[in-house]
């Protein structure tokens, strides 16, 4: 006998995951539906970490500065402002911690540092020219 799959559906309800398929039979064209429940342990994703409003208007405040006064430096030693952002997430965190003066959690000091990164890159961004070496 030669079995056909003709269709799938999947019925996620939990942690656990439903397939219903159907196959037919070649020799006497008969449907027959096929149902197993498949078990898993992925995990469901993190909530995504809020940050206060202020504190995002801070470090984003930080990259605005961190992109001027890197590109003022630059500028300063008649070095041309081309390619990507050079500053780093480690570099961020220093920002944060130099300029945030309470206790941080680790989650939340790296939500300021990718904001920081961020509002850098963009700040960067707006006035280098792209690395046509690359």
């Amino acid at each position: 006998m030669v079995v056909a799959v003709v269709a799938a559906v999947v019925v996620v309800a939990g942690s656990a995951i439903t397939a219903v398929i159907g196959a037919v039979a070649a020799e006497s064209f008969a449907v027959e539906l096929v149902a197993v429940e498949v078990t898993s342990d992925v995990p469901a994703p993190a909530p995504k970490l809020s940050v206060p409003p202020e504190l995002a208007v801070v470090a984003s405040e930080l990259g605005q500065a961190w992109a001027q006064n890197y590109v003022h430096a630059l500028r300063g030693q008649e070095r041309e402002i081309v390619g990507a952002w050079p500053g780093t997430l480690r570099e961020a965190r220093r920002h944060v911690l130099a300029r945030v003066k309470q206790k941080l959690e680790p989650e939340l000091l790296d939500q300021l540092a990718r904001l920081t990164n961020l509002a850098a890159r963009r700040g960067w961004e707006s006035v280098s020219e792209p690395d046509l070496e690359s």
